[in-house]
């Protein structure tokens, strides 16, 4: 199970990578987002944390295989967890979720819309899911 200092160190160097630092730049930096919430809540930045990263690594898939090399190289360089490890670690999570056939939380939630998304999801998953969601959104 990678930890939270791991998941932020990935995060830290994919932010880097994929976002042009012209439009990160003051609050709007994703970095210094999760610094307020770490000074708030531990809790609450590690749950920002998830779901950011969830965010990235959803990002990832319209990057071009050059820009994903250069994101591995600086990882591994860094010392961080892998796109491989992260996308496993997501993928326990989503596979909880699914099992369950409910979503509890609103983490959850983004979690799962961001796996519908997945190119790779067969139709009868994603209607599934899909209607995961809409339960979800009903009850709030």
């Amino acid at each position: 199970m990678l930890d939270y200092d791991q998941l932020k160190l990935f995060f830290q160097v994919v932010v880097g990578v994929i976002f042009d630092p012209r439009h990160i730049e003051g609050d709007a930096n994703p970095i210094r987002v999760l610094g307020r919430m770490e000074k708030e809540s531990r809790a609450l930045a590690a749950k920002g944390l998830r779901l950011g990263i969830s965010d990235a690594i959803s990002m990832l898939r319209d990057e071009r295989p050059e820009t994903i090399a250069a994101l591995s190289a600086k990882l591994e360089e860094a010392g961080a967890p892998s796109i491989e490890m992260i996308r496993a670690y997501l993928s326990k999570k989503w596979a909880a979720i699914v099992k369950r056939g409910s979503i509890e939380t609103d983490e959850q939630f983004y979690l799962v819309r961001e796996l519908v998304d997945d190119p790779g999801l067969t139709s009868m998953d994603r209607d599934r899911l899909n209607n995961m969601l809409e339960v979800y959104e009903a009850k709030r």
